[in-house]
């Protein structure tokens, strides 16, 4: 009998442990949904920083897992094996004391996935990754993003802010579309906090775009050629991201 319990309990502790880790089979990308262990880079153990992650719900394994393979698939395999070693799902993260949805590193993804019903629905954590990924993308491939233009369609009296973690703190951090930053050239409150955030809110609307994007990007000529600059960027990546790609995207219908 207790032979049998061990081999119960021993059986039991592996299933667990083993839903804590996947593996893509496509791309080999590590996926991990615990906060055990360094997951975080040296330098954001500092007292400012003070990176901080809790495991994620093991209800929500399933439909994380179901989620991040879905983006994926949106890529290349060498694209994301040439630029991404692993993503973290995490319930919740926290810098600087707030929580955040996402972030990343070299090259690795962390995000958070804290229920449908604190918000973290299929649609807005698939956005998430999109947005986190391009700007491990950005960093790695500057030489592909014509900032120069990008900053011509801004509005002229338009300067960025002091970045996300203030827009946080602040509560400047809405994604909701608002007409009177549309015309400056972004698209949400949260764009405007600094460039690269700008370049995220274009990113993951490409990949997963936000209902009423489509209309946006017709009614405001600065909105429509920051598009085309990020797809000029994506396309010198990879040259299967083309601008007929993103306009099936953009319109799965037509």
């Amino acid at each position: 009998m207790k032979i049998t319990i061990l081999v119960v309990l021993s059986a039991i502790s592996f299933m667990s442990f083993s839903q804590e880790k996947i593996v893509d089979e496509r791309t080999g990308i590590e996926i991990i949904f615990s906060a055990e262990g360094n997951i975080f880079p040296d330098s954001w153990l500092s007292t400012t920083i003070d990176a901080k992650g809790i495991s994620l719900d093991p209800e929500e394994y399933s439909r994380s897992k179901t989620v991040i393979l879905q983006a994926l698939l949106k890529y290349p395999i060498a694209v994301i094996k040439k630029n991404l070693k692993r993503i973290y799902i995490l319930k919740e993260i926290e810098f600087y004391g707030k929580t955040f949805g996402g972030t990343n590193s070299t090259d690795i993804v962390y995000l958070s996935q804290n229920g449908t019903k604190n918000g973290y629905s299929n649609f807005y954590f698939e956005q998430l990754f999109h947005a986190e990924f391009s700007s491990i993308l950005l960093r790695n491939y500057p030489q592909y993003f014509d900032k120069t233009n990008w900053l011509k369609n801004n509005s002229s009296e338009f300067s960025y802010g002091d970045g996300g973690v203030n827009a946080l703190k602040k509560n400047l951090s809405s994604e909701r579309f608002d007409a009177k930053i549309n015309e400056m050239g972004l698209i949400n409150q949260y764009a405007t906090s600094s460039m690269e955030n700008d370049f995220n809110s274009f990113a993951k609307n490409l990949f997963l775009p936000k209902f009423g994007f489509s209309e946006l990007i017709d009614k405001y000529a600065l909105l429509k050629n920051k598009r085309a600059l990020i797809i000029a960027f994506y396309g010198k990546i990879d040259s299967s991201f083309s601008e007929d790609f993103f306009d099936k995207i953009l319109h799965p219908t037509e």
